[in-house]
């Protein structure tokens, strides 16, 4: 049993019953794979590191959309724990002529509403915002994405992230939160692609994304070793591993 850990715990909140399982699941697993090095680890199990894959190769043929400078964009599913209202409230307080915020993905019946109410009054007073919140088809998303500026993800809690790596795949710079996960990416990829802010999602993260600058068609964050192969040869390394491991315990 090989289990790949994305979170450090549900977002959502789980039933007992729920809980009970993912402890026993827990208790069967032989290896854990952790998508970064900032994971926390259980002491006496067995744990590997391999990387989130890039989706270079996915959108390799996709022509970028027209650039749209000044607009920032959130993008993917929206839940409570992105915070996407305070991203909002913060733009609608000092929104600049010229400059755009939008918001893509699908969302919760609730939230919607309360984005849709709060959106629809900003319009009013010629705060510029759009949203779509529906599910969009990969060839739209990288029309979204690549038209942006920057991409923001003002989440209350981050540790790895598809839209992320969907963003940078794509050669658009993210906003996130810093924190451990964030700033071992930055290194990785560049500084210039991941602009990091601390604490809550404030004036300071907006002056952040408003000095992110667009990169040059041939510039690339660096992404080394995300390719899907190099992850599927890790994988296939980690499985042989914890089945030689698992027989050696039988014996």
């Amino acid at each position: 049993m090989v289990r790949t850990l994305h979170n450090v715990r549900p977002h959502n909140a789980v039933t007992r019953r729920q809980e009970r399982f993912l402890l026993k699941l827990d208790a069967v697993t032989d290896t854990f794979v952790h998508l970064n090095g900032c994971s926390p680890t259980s002491p006496g199990a067995i744990h590997a590191r391999i990387p989130h894959g890039d989706y270079r190769e996915q959108f390799g043929s996709t022509e970028p959309a027209d650039y749209r400078p000044g607009r920032f964009l959130v993008i993917g599913r929206i839940e409570p724990y992105k915070g996407v209202d305070r991203f909002l409230a913060t733009f609608a307080r000092s929104g600049i002529a010229g400059e755009e915020c939008r918001v893509v993905g699908s969302a919760p019946e609730g939230l919607r509403t309360t984005l849709e109410s709060q959106i629809s009054s900003w319009s009013r007073a010629d705060v510029n915002v759009s949203a779509r919140f529906e599910f969009v088809s990969d060839a739209e998303m990288a029309d979204e994405i690549t038209s942006a500026q920057v991409i923001v993800l003002p989440y209350e809690e981050m540790l790895n992230s598809g839209i992320a790596l969907v963003a940078l795949s794509l050669g658009r710079p993210i906003l996130v939160p810093r924190n451990c996960a964030n700033t071992e990416l930055a290194h990785e990829a560049g500084p210039e692609w991941v602009i990091q802010y601390d604490g809550a999602f404030g004036e300071d993260a907006l002056k952040a994304a408003r000095s992110a600058s667009p990169q040059s068609p041939d510039s690339r964050p660096n992404l080394d070793g995300r390719d899907w192969r190099s992850v599927a040869e890790r994988y296939a390394e980690v499985f042989r591993s914890a089945r030689h491991v698992r027989k050696s315990s039988n014996v």
